[in-house]
Order: C-alpha cells, then structure tokens, then sequence
C-alpha cells in the first residue's frame, strides 16, 4: 500500500466521506466540480491505523478561521492545520498551539495545501503552502495515547476541497509528499465495443445516454444486467491535455443491487483491444458506495505511463458478477 486515497468529487456526491456536515460542490479547481462546506461544514474520512501519512488538497476560503484539516484516533484529536486571524497557516497538536506558517493567505484563491504527520513522543508535522515548506513543528505529536490516525477531517465554513490525495510510506512510490494533482474525469459519450447490458429504455441501444449524468440521476435512468460477466464498454470524452503527465487511471460507477444487498459488480477497463476488469464490488441496495475500479498507475497493456492518446482511445464500463 502507498496512495491511500485520491478523490476529486468529480461525481458531485460524498459517498467518499464515512460521515458528513453541510456540505454540497462548487466551482473546481480541475475537473467539473469541487466539495463546498457550509456553515460548520466537514467531511471525516476512516483510513487504516497509520503512525506516519502525507495528505495534499487544494484550498479555498473567503476569510474563515479556525481549522481545516484534523487528524484523529478514533474520536481522540491529535492534531490539526488551520488558519488564523492574520490569514496564515498554523499547527496545532491536540489543542496547543504550536506553530505559524510565514505566508498570508489571499481571499478566494486556490491553494495547494500537502501535509505530513508523523506521531510519536518525537514527531514532525510539516505543511508545504504551493510545493514551497511554510510551517512545521518537531516533537510531541502524541497528545495522549494514541500512536496511529484512522480517522482525518475536512472542516471549515463556506470553504472549499478539491483533488484530495493521501499516501502512507509504504512501497517505493507514492510514500512521500503527494505533490501536485488534478483529478479530471472522462465521461461516457459514444458507444463502445459491447452493449450487454439492458437500459433503463428497455433495449440495449445507446446505452452510453443512461449513465453520462453527474451527478447520478438514481433510477431514472440506468443499465442492469443479472446474467454473470455481461458487460457494457462505453467511449470517453477526450482527455484534451496533451503536456500533463498521467499518474493514475481508474474507472468509477455508482450501482445498487436491484434484489437484496450483496450482489457484486466490476468495472472494466479496454485498452490496446484487452480488458482489464477489476475486483469484485459488494452492492447495496442503495446507491450509497463508491464504485472503484483497479487503479493504473501505468497502462496495464504497454507496462509505460499513459498517453493522452490512449486515454483519448480508452473504453471503460460495467460488469455484472453476481
């Protein structure tokens, strides 16, 4: 394991948060769309036990202060980034005070914000501002007990979140600084090579026209399948950004099962002529989980980084499993 996570709300849900505040989306910082907290807003995302994690988002505000992103054990707060009166970064530990970043941050401008976090008796937090270190703190970063974070927290009024990553320092990539990203979602607007699957329009014609609306539209329109590994492949919108390097590739859906919680689906990629299908997916029986693919840090027919030309030709769609 290293990325942990990487979301852009791109789907204009929050089914990628475990609990939420006010929230709803707004305008992004890439892609269609980015997370908009209101009044008292925040979003709380459980991760597996970690003593050591880098996170990045972008960041908007228009003159809140107090904190935007907390770090806990369970319901114990270790630590927290937030802005205070003179509009800079500060870094708290529990709820002490620890230190202030240099930087005074604008009104109603985009930020990119990365964050690492070790917790021990001797610890670090670390808070790059743009790529550029702004504030930091060494020593004890365990306020209590805890030695791990499981849960972090997006918080803030009317502030804004977008292309979220999050890496722990496991394997030899993705284990540091998540650096800068852009998440970009390609929709459905052609047919592909297979049409498996019957519409919501009850044929198997044009079935790309029932799942290209973000955010989903539930059961107003939609394509379903109860036959075993019947699937429906769809062309993307083109990617149109020839001189970005393509870290990562991966497919998302929003499904129910249709009869009674745990029926299973996947979503395949096809590339270079070759499927590539992911894992198996439990449904509910609500649209209330992330549909996640198999993520591709390169293409997995050639082994080398993606090209926007294999993007531009990429098929991507559902598979039914069970």
């Amino acid at each position: 394991m290293a990325r942990i996570f990487t979301e852009g709300f791109e789907m204009q849900d929050l089914l990628f948060f475990d609990a939420t505040g006010s929230a709803g989306f707004s305008t992004p910082r890439s892609g269609a769309a980015s997370l908009n907290l209101g009044y008292q807003g925040w979003g709380n995302k459980t991760i597996v036990d970690l003593a050591e994690a880098y996170f990045r988002f972008g960041f908007r505000f228009n003159g809140y202060q107090g904190a935007i992103f907390i770090w806990y054990n369970g319901e114990a707060q270790l630590g927290y980034i937030g802005i205070d009166s003179s509009r800079r970064l500060v870094i708290y530990t529990g709820n002490v005070w620890r230190a202030i970043g240099t930087i005074t941050l604008s009104l109603s401008a985009w930020y990119l914000i990365e964050v690492h976090v070790l917790i021990s008796d001797t610890g670090v937090v670390e808070v790059r501002l743009d790529g550029i270190l702004d504030v930091s703190y060494s020593g004890d970063t365990k306020p209590g007990a805890e030695e791990t974070i499981n849960v972090c927290r997006y918080c803030g009024n009317e502030v804004q979140f977008d292309d979220l990553a999050m890496n722990d320092i496991s394997g030899t990539v993705d284990n540091s600084w998540c650096g800068d990203g852009k998440v970009v979602m390609l929709t459905p607007n052609a047919n592909g090579d297979l049409s498996q699957l019957m519409g919501s329009d009850a044929d198997q014609i044009d079935n790309y026209l029932l799942v290209d609306e973000f955010p989903k539209d539930d059961d107003t329109t939609y394509v379903e399948g109860s036959v075993v590994d019947e699937k429906d492949l769809y062309n993307l919108t083109d990617f149109g950004l020839n001189e970005q390097a393509i870290k990562r590739v991966w497919a998302e859906a929003r499904a129910r099962d249709t009869v009674a919680d745990a029926g299973l689906v996947a979503l395949a990629l096809k590339t270079y002529a070759t499927e590539y299908v992911g894992p198996d997916v439990t449904l509910f029986t609500t649209f209330t989980k992330q549909i996640l693919g198999t993520v591709h840090t390169v293409n997995p027919n050639t082994s080398a980084a993606w090209t926007p030309a294999e993007l531009d030709a990429l098929q991507a769609g559902p598979v039914t499993r069970s």
